[in-house]
């Protein structure tokens, strides 16, 4: 991943606490010369941002989970900030990465082409999630066919659910 001091990024990973979708609009004050692994191995601490509007630094840790996008005005958003049934917000904390936009094909797009972390490879938890649907945790799989790295009670329940509505 290429970075450089002054980029605005918007990065969206999985909160390591409640398991739901976050975001974060950033801009990096200081690449790291050798990145470093970190939590285990399982991140990699690549450089120092500032939150927008922000004035504490902070270090930033990508992973397999963890999409980096250049600039802040995306059309694509974690989960809390689509509009839901009855108008309220909320989010789904079900260790996936619940994402809108304006369709299906302009998330995946996003991902396969705009995505700045090459180490992002939990393509098969990305889920869809539509405005005004309700959060119950069964969004639209985004890569249908894409292998787990390992096992997802969440992606094996929305992958049985749709096998046994084709077989009904």
């Amino acid at each position: 991943m290429n970075l450089t001091k002054g980029q605005k990024l918007t990065v969206i990973d999985i909160s390591d606490g409640m398991a739901n979708t976050i975001k974060g609009e950033i801009t990096i004050t200081e690449v790291l010369p050798e990145p470093r692994a970190v939590r285990f191995g399982e991140k990699t601490r690549v450089a120092l941002y500032k939150p927008r509007g922000g004035r504490k630094e902070f270090y930033l840790d990508t992973g397999r989970s963890t999409l980096v996008f250049e600039g802040w005005s995306l059309p694509i958003v974690p989960d809390f900030d689509i509009p839901r049934a009855g108008g309220s917000k909320s989010f789904c904390g079900n260790a996936c990465l619940n994402l809108g936009a304006p369709s299906i094909d302009v998330l995946r797009d996003y991902i396969d082409n705009k995505n700045l972390n090459d180490a992002f490879t939990e393509k098969a938890i990305v889920l869809f999630v539509e405005v005004g649907s309700p959060c119950d945790g069964d969004g639209v799989l985004a890569y249908p066919d894409a292998d787990m790295t390992r096992g997802h009670a969440v992606i094996d329940r929305i992958k049985e659910k749709a096998e046994n509505s084709i077989t009904a």
